[in-house]
């Protein structure tokens, strides 16, 4: 019997997240479509993007977002459960069964699987009504980036993966391309690098639709690729490694001489404008989006299991279970030497980053317990669904709070519309700076992307950080400067876990990690082992994930990876 795959309307409208501010993506289900029926106008065409952008937001609305990160000197996992959700992940205590990396890769190819339908449909036709050249050939460009994208995300988990960019028809006529083998991971790199060159040919420099993709995206994403692919474990690939620097320069260079991104004035705006779903693309470049509404629930998990604590009562207050707790590592970075978060210390990223207090709301009433005297058990605030403000003194003299909820639109007690960065200016700036220092050591271009990113934040330059600590300025020191300001910069934005994986120190960061916790005033053995179970079980072979088992089995060409 020979089986084709249907594209459902009702399938692409239950969709995004990665779009949902844009009327683009408020489509209704109508009807079923044959593939050959399909793509036939500019709607239908529309929804078939829409339906790629969809697996964005759920890759993002946990997974990708927030457990890929827990498990790093940023953030420990606050439950002693393994089967606590995302518990597995963030200790290192996974195998090839574990269910939420078989999640990351069954949406990661569902997802490349639609870029491929689209990418061929949309440059097999002649025309498509009502869809001008300039639209099709931006739409083909997105569904190039999208495809890259997901394929970045596999290769840095997997490194060996099937690699697939023709849309697959028919089950029953195999001719080989059903069950394609796993690909060396410099192949994967050059896919991933072929397929964003030509996006940034195709891609306008202003995006259709807040959330879409653009040309300076796609360099952006290239910067990333070349980045990693300098990395550790691939070494330059077919590329080298000198040459990936030298195209992370070229690639960020494109975006600020472009004029069309910036740092923000304020550091804690960048987060507030994803809370409350404002639509500035100035320095958050693309961003994963999560819509909740009473009809429809787009939403995700962003600053529910990522935020401070808040206790609520009804489905319709902002609560707050955190399963993460800012470690030791990331609060030492901004200068706190075990001592209280200084209110003096002159980066504002620390206050905003790292959140020290509870909030409890009951009878109609917001109440604030003392601040956490332990500072291991401190949360991460980047997106606060609530934030404590003072609100006065009292009679005393004391100060007196109230809370003020930061999100806006219909809100639920657990899922949330706010969003996730995917890509920012300040990152584009630290990538430059790493590739530049790396050709050409410290030189003032190298320091000037630095300094631009801490000086946002109200921290001292490089040069005055370094000599306060009587330290020189040498390639290797900038170097050491430049892994910890992604630190502080970009802590918690799915990003940390890839880093020290391509610097090779990801056993080195979470053993690191471990000896300042045991040796921290607040850590307590008979309590907190659970906190160093993730440096004491990494091996070498975490800097890899394990095929998921389901896969092995059904494709009969994919094996396991040598590690696992």
């Amino acid at each position: 019997m020979k089986i084709q795959f249907k594209i459902y309307t009702i399938l692409i409208s239950v969709l995004i997240s990665g779009l949902t501010s844009c009327e683009f993506l408020d489509i209704e289900p109508a009807n079923e479509f044959e593939r050959s029926d399909y793509y036939q106008d500019k709607n239908q065409a529309e929804m078939a993007l829409a339906g790629i952008y969809s697996k964005m937001a759920e890759s993002y609305k946990e997974h990708l977002s927030i457990w890929l990160n827990a498990g790093t000197d940023e953030f420990l996992h606050s439950k002693l459960a393994s089967s606590t959700r995302g518990s597995e992940i963030s200790k290192f205590n996974y195998n090839a069964f574990n269910t939420d990396i078989k999640k990351i890769w069954t949406q990661s190819y569902t997802l490349i699987s639609r870029a491929n339908d689209l990418i061929y449909n949309l440059e097999g036709r002649d025309t498509i009504a009502g869809l001008s050249f300039e639209q099709r050939q931006g739409m083909i460009g997105e569904g190039l980036t999208l495809r890259a994208f997901a394929y970045l995300n596999l290769v840095r988990m997997f490194e060996l993966v099937p690699l697939r960019t023709l849309p697959f028809v028919d089950i029953a006529e195999d001719n080989g391309d059903l069950h394609l083998e796993s690909q060396e991971a410099n192949v994967v790199y050059n896919q991933i690098i072929a397929d964003l060159n030509a996006a940034t040919g195709m891609l306008p420099e202003e995006a259709q639709a807040y959330g879409r993709l653009t040309k300076y995206v796609a360099h952006g994403l290239l910067a990333r690729t070349y980045l990693h692919l300098a990395g550790n474990r691939i070494n330059g690939g077919d590329v080298g490694i000198e040459e990936c620097h030298n195209q992370v320069i070229k690639h960020c260079d494109k975006i600020i001489a472009s004029g069309q991104h910036s740092l923000l004035d304020n550091y804690s705006d960048v987060f507030l404008n994803q809370i409350q779903q404002v639509a500035d693309s100035r320095e958050v470049m693309w961003e994963v989006s999560f819509k909740y509404t009473t009809e429809r629930d787009l939403g995700g998990y962003i600053g529910n299991y990522n935020g401070p604590k808040v206790e609520g009562e009804v489905n319709d207050d902002p609560e707050s279970n955190p399963l993460v707790y800012a470690t030791a590592t990331l609060n030492q970075l901004y200068g706190d030497d075990f001592e209280s978060m200084p209110v003096d210390n002159p980066d504002e990223r620390h206050a905003w980053n790292i959140v020290p207090y509870n909030i409890k709301y009951q009878d109609g009433e917001y109440s604030f317990p003392a601040d956490i005297g332990n500072k291991l058990r401190w949360y991460g605030g980047k997106w606060r669904r609530v934030q404590k403000v003072v609100s006065g003194t009292n009679d005393a003299g004391e100060a007196m709070y109230s809370a003020l909820v930061l999100e806006s639109g219909a809100i639920n007690k657990w899922r949330t519309s706010i969003n996730f960065p995917l890509l920012r200016y300040a990152d584009v700036l630290l990538m430059k700076a790493e590739s530049v220092n790396h050709l050409y050591g410290p030189t003032l271009d190298a320091l000037d992307n630095v300094n631009a990113v801490r000086l946002r934040a109200g921290a001292v330059t490089v040069q005055e950080l370094l000599a306060g600590q009587a330290l020189a300025l040498t390639q290797d020191q900038l170097f050491e400067v430049i892994k910890d300001e992604r630190s502080r910069e970009l802590c918690y934005e799915g990003i940390r876990r890839f880093d020290l994986v391509r610097w090779g120190i990801l056993i080195q960061a979470m053993q690191e990690q471990n000896i300042l916790m045991v040796n921290h005033p607040d850590y307590d053995a008979s309590k907190d082992e659970y906190l160093t179970y993730p440096g004491d079980a990494v091996e070498e072979r975490h800097n890899v994930f394990p095929i998921p088992n389901d896969e092995i089995t059904l494709n009969k060409n994919v094996k396991q990876h040598p590690l696992w």
